[in-house]
């Protein structure tokens, strides 16, 4: 039976305590019994479990009919498949049982040791998750400078191959639940969680950040600079290449140099462009995404080559077409592809523009079209969780 460990089926976290698996930004939730199963499997991964066996630790019971067992089975190779994760991955062993193909590993509460099963460990990266920073302001103002350093930090994380950074999606759903910060970690099945403080004063802004190793919740890096808040806008590239570095260092990972992206020269619309992008991540809530919209709209006036804000504005709406009751959402979808275009004429590298375009095919009946988008997304920027 499930025994609430969490762990890891390949690069596919399982949360038996919420019945859930997950990765990056999506999740999929199980019905128990399919999570039981999934347990009894995993304990035993590469191993093949008698029929007999998986029905007396998952249904506690002596009989269960061969379509139950069939349809469990069923359900758990339907939601490996929504992670794309090969369907072989649950083998039907002809006459015999069943059996889980691939590395299995166990998340450790007391050490920092980790326990793999049987399976071949592949070469894993070290997971992360940035989690939202506390802006502490003294000058008051709509001035995002927390979004702005986790924006700069993201994009640069995320263009280092040896690291894989959980998507904001999964780290919101989590932040906030009154969880310590090893079951953060444990939840999101990252090695590390990155924390951090802007401190925003009349003359100076600081930033202070701090890596927590996840198993203990233990600090074990920090780093902190400070610059006038003209020089922070300015020079957020070279902040952010320096705290990387040193955060690379700690890690033990190579430092993969990542070309500075192309924001604006002007604080105005860029603290528009912040404001924004905060809305569209708390986009269930009521007028949200049409204020985000209206945001970002006044930062193009500003600075109408701001990529970024065109890529962002691309995603407002796609946010609105999916998630809006509405009747046009075909019209709506294509608004947003028609940004998303605009950011890839500015900048040809907006992987994230690619993918709405992807979904507006999608809209449009297309899965051809769409998947041809997202594999260039991809291609653009395989570690971008959001992509």
């Amino acid at each position: 039976m499930n025994n609430n460990q969490p762990f890891r089926v390949a690069d596919i976290n399982v949360d038996p305590s919420g019945n859930v698996m997950f990765m990056d930004n999506h999740d999929v939730l199980l019905e128990p019994r399919v999570m039981d199963v999934l347990c009894v499997l995993a304990a035993s991964a590469n191993k093949v479990v008698l029929r007999d066996s998986l029905i007396e630790e998952a249904w506690d019971v002596n009989h269960v009919s061969n379509e139950s067992v069939t349809r469990v089975i069923s359900l758990l190779r339907k939601a490996f498949k929504q992670f794309d994760a090969p369907t072989k991955y649950i083998q039907t062993v002809q006459k015999r049982g069943y059996r889980l193909s691939a590395y299995v590993e166990y998340e450790q509460t007391s050490t920092a040791e980790t326990v793999i099963s049987d399976g071949v460990k592949p070469n894993a990266r070290k997971r992360l998750a940035l989690l939202p920073f506390k802006q502490i302001d003294e000058v008051g103002g709509p001035l995002y400078l927390a979004e702005c350093a986790i924006e700069e930090l993201s994009s640069r994380l995320r263009g280092n191959s040896s690291l894989a950074l959980v998507g904001q999606t999964s780290i919101d759903a989590v932040v906030g639940n009154g969880l310590t910060l090893p079951e953060i970690a444990a939840k999101l099945g990252v090695n590390h969680l990155i924390e951090g403080t802007v401190h925003r004063r009349a003359e100076m802004v600081t930033l202070s950040i701090r890596l927590i190793e996840g198993v203990t919740g233990e600090q074990i890096w920090s780093d902190h600079v400070a610059a006038p808040e003209i020089r922070f806008f300015e020079q957020r590239g070279v902040i952010g290449a320096n705290i990387t570095a040193s955060l690379y260092r700690t890690l033990g990972v190579e430092h993969t140099p990542v070309p500075i992206r192309r924001m604006t020269p002007y604080p105005d619309a860029y603290a528009l462009y912040l404001q924004g992008r905060a809305l569209i991540r708390t986009s269930m809530t009521d007028g949200a995404l049409a204020k985000a919209v209206e945001l970002l709209e006044k930062a193009l006036e500003i600075d109408s080559n701001f990529a970024e804000c065109w890529a962002a504005l691309a995603e407002a709406h796609i946010q609105t077409t999916v998630f809006t009751p509405c009747l046009e959402r075909v019209s709506l979808s294509e608004k947003a592809a028609k940004c998303a275009k605009k950011a890839l004429k500015l900048d040809p590298n907006q992987a994230y523009a690619m993918s709405i375009l992807g979904i507006h095919e999608w809209t449009c009946f297309n899965p051809v079209g769409a998947l041809d988008y997202a594999m260039e997304a991809y291609r653009l920027e395989p570690n971008n969780p959001d992509v």
